[in-house]
């Protein structure tokens, strides 16, 4: 029987991915404009992105299109905001508009941009209320074979299923090492010696955004909820193509939260590991062949080899204390950034197409006339808390600055 199912199964999948719906790519659209708009709530004044975009498959006439600030109209709560072309960068046909907007939770954004040559467009948004996060919570666990840190993160009350979320993790890494130079002079003794000893500290300070989510309890990678999970790169107020690239922002609407709580997983290694793979490839071995005998030729005196200089090493660097903190930034999405964000990770990621049971990815603008994006958040973040710490002690670095010697004291 369980022979039989797999078989079904496979002629199934078979005939999904046999297949075809013709069309043809000569019968494409005109250009129309692309705006990438999202007004933020308490932060600073975010830009715009207008573009003239051409169909994939047309026929590039080599027309450059051009953009100034009467092209433009930005009214908030139906009051039009001053716009001058000092605030225009241009590179090609894609222009970045910094109109120095700033926004209030329940402002009504509306923006036009007239069109030469295509069709004008507008979209509006409102932006969102403030979330809050009531808690953050750390607790150090043991998953697989590794130690992690399991992050639980409480709002106050339970999400609801129209409330939609951005979540994104800073981890900030402040290191402080000590220089020592290889050779230090003698101390000098004496009621009114000095006792110089030439050591540097350097304290670098470093700062990553990593995945809130690829391994998250309410959703394990091992079984991981294809339909709710989603990541997209949020960054400098731009949502950049290319999933891994940037500062990651992991999407959560009421299906990846426990009532009011969502909880992931940092400093974690999955259950996959790269001990599972063999790097170890051995060389393939080859039947021996005959090889063509070489004339010999008469030896020459090599030329002396120069003795080469050795290198100077650096001065050893020791790190003597680091500490490891995590912060966490919840944005609250309006429902058409939210939804342009899902079709921006699924053009980018659909595990399923794989194999060919999947429709075309379907995209999401809410522009009336061209493409892209008008949506707005708004933006809260916790306090620093450290993740992990480490400090060298007293004794342990006198020991390295006065090192004993063999028979010493």
């Amino acid at each position: 029987m369980k022979v039989l199912k797999i078989g079904v199964l496979l002629a199934f999948a078979a005939a999904l991915s046999s297949c075809e719906i013709p069309f043809a790519l000569d019968d494409v659209s005109e250009p129309v404009i692309y705006v990438q708009y999202i007004p933020a709530g308490g932060s600073d004044a975010p830009g715009m992105r207008i573009a003239y975009a051409d169909p994939a498959f047309g026929k590039d006439d080599g027309k450059r299109y051009s953009l100034s600030a009467g092209d433009v109209l930005i009214s908030v709560n139906g009051k039009a905001m001053p716009l001058d072309d000092s605030q225009i960068e241009s590179d090609g046909n894609m222009f970045t508009l910094r109109p120095g907007c700033r926004f209030a939770p329940g402002d009504k954004v509306r923006v036009e941009v007239k069109g030469h040559g295509v069709k004008d467009i507008h979209a509006e948004t409102t932006v969102p209320q403030m979330p809050e996060i009531a808690s953050v919570g750390l607790e150090k666990v043991q998953r697989d074979s590794s130690e992690a840190t399991r992050v639980l993160m409480t709002l106050p009350s339970a999400v609801s299923d129209r409330d939609y979320y951005g979540l994104k993790t800073a981890i900030r890494t402040t290191a402080v090492s000590m220089t020592v130079p290889k050779m230090p002079p003698m101390p000098q003794f004496g009621p009114t010696a000095a006792f110089p000893l030439p050591v540097q500290l350097d304290t670098t300070v470093s700062v990553i955004y990593t995945s809130a989510g690829q391994i998250a309890t309410t959703a394990d990678i091992n079984n991981l909820d294809l339909d709710g999970f989603a990541s997209i790169s949020f960054e400098n107020g731009f949502i950049s193509s290319g999933l891994f690239r940037g500062e990651p922002m992991m999407l959560l609407s009421s299906r990846r939260f426990d009532g009011a709580e969502y909880s992931f997983y940092v400093n974690s290694l999955d259950s996959f590991s790269w001990s599972d793979i063999d790097f170890d490839f051995d060389e393939p071995v080859l039947p021996d062949e005959p090889v063509e005998p070489v004339e010999p030729v008469d030896p020459v005196d090599p030329e002396e080899p120069e003795e080469p200089e050795e290198p100077e090493m650096p001065d050893p660097k020791i790190l003597i204390s680091s500490k490891q903190e995590i912060r966490l930034e919840l944005y609250r999405l309006s429902d058409e950034l939210y939804n342009y964000c899902k079709a921006q990770y699924l053009v980018s990621f659909n595990m399923l197409s794989n194999f060919g049971v999947t429709p075309p990815n379907f995209t999401y603008s809410n522009i009336v006339g061209g493409i892209g994006i008008v949506g707005a958040m708004s933006v809260t973040t916790s306090d620093w808390q450290t993740l992990s710490e480490f400090e060298m002690s007293a004794q342990d670095i006198m020991e390295i600055l006065f090192p004993k010697t063999p028979g010493g004291h």
